[in-house]
């Protein structure tokens, strides 16, 4: 049916579950990849296209019973098609996933003011700036604005950024949150 893929980075979706059944089993589930939750909830929907007289799931599950109670907007990201990908994006457990992982990162505004940071002093910000100076372009997975605070130039979030005092939209979501009466930001989260 194709709902497994290699993956660009070399895994598919099934390495990622294995990765955190035996992450958990072996040292618990606060030890599991936290980015890896997500493939969880697009597994539901792999597996719930499944025949159900061959694969029925527990009834005692809380994370199935979450992913089920997001499912209850059930409006198409792409209309004409009915791949899995979309329901899984756009169901509200992932979306409130999101919305945590986001907050979490954003830590009170130090994401985004680096001055906040809790070691700011102790940074050597020009021995930074200087070695960042060696690099044509910035790349980043990190949704946070310090390096561009440290290197005073642009740089590339291939995940996605915090924008500042703008609602972004991404599959028809706007995430974000208000960090005081003068600065919204929005979680641009890919």
């Amino acid at each position: 049916m194709g709902y497994i893929h290699k993956l660009v980075f070399g895994k598919s979706e099934l390495d990622l579950v294995e990765s955190i059944a035996r992450v958990g089993k072996k040292r618990g589930y606060k030890f599991v990849n936290i980015e890896y939750w997500s493939i969880l909830i697009y597994m539901f929907f792999a597996i719930n296209e499944i025949d159900s007289e061959k694969y029925a799931f527990p009834l005692n599950n809380e994370f199935i019973t979450l992913i089920k109670v997001g499912y209850i907007n059930k409006n198409k990201i792409v209309v004409e098609t009915d791949d899995i990908h979309q329901f899984a994006l756009s169901n509200g457990f992932n979306t409130y996933y999101r919305m945590l992982f986001a907050t979490a990162i954003l830590c009170n505004g130090k994401a985004v003011n680096f001055s906040k940071l809790s070691n700011f002093s102790n940074l050597k910000l020009d021995k930074i700036k200087s070695f960042l100076d060696n690099f044509k372009v910035l790349l980043t997975l990190n949704y946070d604005h310090i390096l561009e605070n440290m290197s005073m130039r642009p740089v590339q979030h291939i995940h996605g950024q915090y924008v500042l005092n703008e609602k972004e939209y991404v599959y028809y979501q706007s995430l974000g949150v208000g960090l005081n009466l003068e600065t919204y930001v929005s979680f641009q989260i890919y």
